[in-house]
């Protein structure tokens, strides 16, 4: 195993001295132009989450629930929670303490709350331990994702605070993203779902952050897939098998591949260049399943369950879209993002509204 770790340590020096220029969103750059850190704030609590430790072999919620994976498992649920509530804390934590640094003008104190925890789990948590196990592999992305894409909002201040500490910090996120590539490439296309296009937001906002090509490329071939995988009305086949969970799971697969489209289009890659528009098609379905979900009971033959869409940032790619496409003017989408609250999403990096 130790072995194992050696190689993905070593592969993420590789590029760190070999990286291209890789573009990202212009709000991350502007809003820490902004920020002024300074000792306003000075406190000396700082609740941190212990690093996990151990194996990341979890249980799934939809244990025991069949092929189409629609039925949750309480006992299950109520597992997972258990054992994986220290990463769940820490990817709020990241996101959280972010937000406050750049849009609640939280100074020094919060910083280096930040990054001594962030060190704190680089050095000490197990996250980069490989694993077999699905769900194991879903936590470690869903990390990267939260954690990465924060970042980006504190990319220099962080760098400028405590370079050292830094560093370490982003050679560790690299590291996961050299597993998460490892966790989700070469998978059948019949298997290519959200999960995947998760594992690309969270490579992609790497990508950027440590600018590196290679993950940038990755990243843009698995939405090349994921817009394959788009049929003509806006269908995802592979989230349409999740049955009376398929609408919720197409407007949960279309949050990560929107925040990956603009990363694209800063970088010169026209999201709507692949497979004809098929980001704006996806959209359309997804906005068309949230008003009116007869739309998905027809396509699916089963009742959808009762979601509230409209809460918990789970539209949070909203606040993206009108940057990504000009298919904006859709009455039903603008009336969505006025009263989808908030525009924010700890596995997208936390508020939003404050970059786009």
């Amino acid at each position: 195993m130790k072995n194992i770790y050696r190689f993905v340590s070593v592969l993420s020096m590789l590029y760190v001295t070999h990286a291209a220029a890789v573009a990202q969103p212009e709000g991350y750059l502007r809003v820490q132009q902004k920020v002024n850190l300074n000792d306003k704030h000075l406190s000396k609590k700082c609740d941190a989450p212990s690093p996990y430790r151990g194996d990341l072999v979890f249980r799934s919620r939809y244990e025991g629930s069949g092929k189409a994976r629609d039925q949750v498992n309480l006992k299950a649920t109520q597992a997972y929670e258990n054992q994986s509530q220290s990463i769940t804390d820490f990817q709020k934590f990241v996101a959280k303490k972010v937000d406050l640094i750049v849009a609640r003008g939280r100074g020094k104190a919060t910083m280096n709350c930040l990054l001594s925890n962030l060190d704190d789990w680089a050095e000490n948590s197990d996250l980069l331990r490989p694993t077999d196990n699905h769900t194991g592999k879903a936590v470690r992305k869903w990390t990267l994702a939260s954690v990465s894409s924060s970042l980006l909002k504190i990319d220099q201040l962080a760098s400028d605070y405590d370079s050292k500490k830094y560093t370490k910090v982003k050679t560790w996120v690299g590291q996961m993203a050299d597993q998460v590539v490892i966790d989700y490439s070469d998978r059948p296309l019949k298997k290519i779902n959200n999960h995947d296009y998760w594992a690309a937001w969270g490579v992609i906002t790497t990508a950027a952050l440590l600018n590196r090509e290679d993950l940038y490329v990755w990243s843009r071939n698995v939405f090349n897939t994921a817009m394959g995988q788009v049929d003509s009305e806006g269908f995802l086949a592979n989230e349409l098998r999740r049955a009376s969970r398929a609408a919720m799971y197409h407007n949960y697969a279309v949050t990560p591949l929107v925040g990956i489209a603009a990363f694209l289009k800063v970088n010169g890659d026209d999201p709507a260049s692949y497979h004809e528009d098929a980001l704006d098609r996806l959209v359309n379905t997804v906005v068309v399943g949230v008003t009116n979900p007869k739309v998905f009971r027809q396509k699916t033959g089963v009742s959808q369950i009762d979601y509230d869409y409209l809460k918990n940032g789970r539209m949070s790619w909203l606040a993206i879209y009108p940057d990504v496409s000009p298919n904006t003017s859709n009455a039903d989408l603008v009336m969505l993002k006025k009263n989808a609250k908030p525009l924010a999403s700890t596995r997208m990096g936390g508020d939003l509204t404050i970059i786009y």
